[in-house]
């Protein structure tokens, strides 16, 4: 079973380290998608998509829509 929180905190560590990275949000954001807490995934899909990470669109559809 995954451990999803344990997850959550690596990618935070990560991004406190050096918060410029976008593949780290997009997989915090597929962490937070996974553990159905959508309002959180959209945000860091949203923060690595801005930083020019390549996002899925069908993600971000899903997403928006919940």
């Amino acid at each position: 079973m995954a451990n999803y929180d344990e997850a959550i905190i690596a990618y935070n560590n990560s991004i406190r380290l050096n918060p410029d990275v976008g593949f780290v949000y997009y997989n915090r954001a597929i962490t937070y998608y996974n553990k159905k807490d959508y309002k959180l995934a959209l945000a860091d899909a949203l923060k690595a998509k801005e930083m020019n990470y390549s996002i899925d669109e069908s993600l971000m559809k899903e997403l928006k829509k919940s």
